[in-house]
């Protein structure tokens, strides 16, 4: 298993970067689907989905829906 740092990316929220995500290198790279949604959040906590590619490519950043208690 080799974990991999996924490169900086700009928060589609607040603008600021995303920064510090690791990913499985092999459970991408051998994904059924592609792109694989990675859970992440920007550096100013933004809860957000990141579309990641075979290559470890951030494609896109969405935010992610927060469920309310």
């Amino acid at each position: 298993m080799t974990r991999r740092l996924l490169s900086e990316h700009q928060c589609p929220v607040c603008g600021n970067p995303i920064t510090k995500v690791t990913v499985d290198e092999g459970k991408i790279k051998g994904a059924p689907r592609i792109p694989v949604l990675v859970p992440a959040y920007c550096d100013q906590g933004c809860f957000l989905v990141l579309f990641v590619d075979r290559t470890l490519e951030i494609r896109e950043a969405q935010p992610a829906l927060q469920m309310s208690s």
